[in-house]
Formats: C-alpha cells, structure tokens, sequence
C-alpha cells in the first residue's frame, strides 16, 4: 500500500450518558460511543488487527484522566468495498472550552468530545457526526 493514499475516515460520535457537569472545575463526565470507518484496501483480509494493518490511530484529546475503553474491530461489505469499522465505547472526565459571560449565563452548555488523530493530516480526511441520546 502507498503512503500517499489519502484515506477517509468517517466518524460517528453518540453521547450514551452525560454525568455530573463541573462548570467552576471545566469538566464534566461522559459516556461516548464512537464509530469510525474506512475503506481497507487489502481485498483478501479476513482479520483486521490495528497492530499490523492501517489505522487512523484517533484519540480524545481533551480527556482529563485515564479513559476508560473497550474497542472492537469488524469487517463489513459496502458498495464491492471492504470496509474496517472500530467501534469504541469510552468512559471518563473531559475538559469542557468555557468563555464566562454574563449574556451567556442561561445559554446551553455545548459539550464536545474533541477527536484528533496521529496520522499526519495529508493522508486522513476525516468526516465527523455527533448525537446525544441523554441528556442527564
């Protein structure tokens, strides 16, 4: 495989659970699925192991204690293309970008799991969704 191949990397983000939000302390818990998928361009695997094959190597960038992860790979059939998905669940305490102002003091507080990937940005395009399924 070259090096120079761009790859898509589309990512789905699912807050499963939101905990206790630590406005004074910016942080707050969350309990997040997370779906990436990608295009494999090895046609005759039947196992994918991230230790040998390609991967986005995607992380949380803004979690502040020791992430709490199961991660599970598969292989699916998409339109003649044989694609890798990862599906994560995580658990942890993430940093929550505060700007304090009075006229946003009865706004909603946007939370975000903010993903970044170790590959150098020429080779990855990554497309990212986001949705909540509790607001707890």
């Amino acid at each position: 495989m070259s090096e120079d191949l761009v790859r898509e990397v589309h990512v789905h983000v699912e807050f499963i659970k939101i905990g206790e939000i630590d406005i004074m302390n910016e942080k707050y818990t969350a309990e997040v699925h997370v779906q990436s998928k990608w295009k494999e361009t090895d046609l005759t695997i039947t196992k994918y192991d991230p230790k040998v094959n390609w991967n986005p190597q995607l992380y949380i960038d803004n979690i502040l204690n020791e992430l709490k992860q199961t991660v599970e790979y598969s292989i699916e059939k998409e339109n003649g293309h044989l694609m890798i998905v990862e599906d994560r669940i995580l658990k942890g305490i993430l940093f929550i970008y505060l700007k304090f102002n009075l006229l946003y003091l009865f706004s909603p507080l946007i939370l975000i799991a903010q993903f970044m990937e170790k590959m150098e940005l020429a080779n990855v395009n990554m497309f990212c969704s986001y949705r909540n399924y509790n607001k707890n």
